[in-house]
């Protein structure tokens, strides 16, 4: 991860960033900011809606789109935070869960992630992650 990314620029949708559990301070973790603060995000079925537009997301395992958890109603995003999913939306604790995980606070970043070292499917080892136009 570039851990100076964040420095000199705003989160941008799309990338994925490495952060400070909001909840859980001594956890770090990695997820895809969906939404920006002003941003207005709904989930239906896995699938991010911002802004009242669906989000080409080629890259997520929705698993059951039927499931509560991939079903949030619409919620604005917070001034001065970030709303983030996990590419594996079936098993990812994120910011739908708004009692245990939440918005995250542009404070809590660490740096954007970069590459892709460690993945089952080896294709994607090495790989440059850092916007959706490079996967």
């Amino acid at each position: 991860a570039d851990a100076t990314y964040y420095r000199n620029r705003q989160p941008s949708r799309g990338e994925m960033v490495v952060y400070i559990h909001p909840k859980q301070p001594g956890e770090q973790i990695t997820r895809r900011v969906v939404a920006v603060e002003g941003d207005r995000i709904a989930v239906k079925g896995g699938r991010a809606i911002v802004n009242g537009m669906a989000v080409m997301e080629p890259y997520v395992d929705v698993g059951d789109p039927k499931t509560a958890h991939n079903n949030m109603p619409e919620t604005r995003v917070p001034a001065g935070h970030i709303f983030v999913l996990g590419d594996n939306r079936a098993n990812s604790p994120d910011s739908r869960a708004a009692a245990a995980h939440g918005p995250v606070p542009v404070t809590n970043l660490i740096g954007r992630a970069t590459d892709i070292a460690i993945s089952r499917y080896l294709a994607r080892m090495g790989r440059w992650i850092g916007t959706p136009s490079n996967l």
